[in-house]
């Protein structure tokens, strides 16, 4: 816990912490704008997640579903013949 650690990298983390607190509490533009950039980063990137991971279950399905209609049948092995009722 960097506050009850009596160092100049505490004090140097509680000057940068202050400063976004006055820089709130002024209205700060710039603060404001990134804050505001974030969010929309934050959304995009979560939409474009959940794309990728639908496009990824699609791509693995359709790459077992190949492999399937691809397979050959097993060598040495007879074919099946159903057996008559008895």
């Amino acid at each position: 816990m960097v506050r009850a650690t009596p160092s100049v990298a505490a004090m140097a983390i509680a000057a940068h912490e202050s400063g976004h607190a006055i820089q709130d509490a002024v209205d700060y533009t710039p603060l404001e704008s990134r804050s505001r950039l974030a969010m929309l980063r934050s959304a995009a990137l979560t939409y474009v997640a959940g794309v990728a991971s639908a496009a990824g279950y699609i791509i693995y399905l359709a790459f077992l579903g190949g492999r399937w209609f691809a397979r050959k049948p097993p060598t040495g092995a007879p074919p099946f013949k159903p057996q008559p009722a008895v």
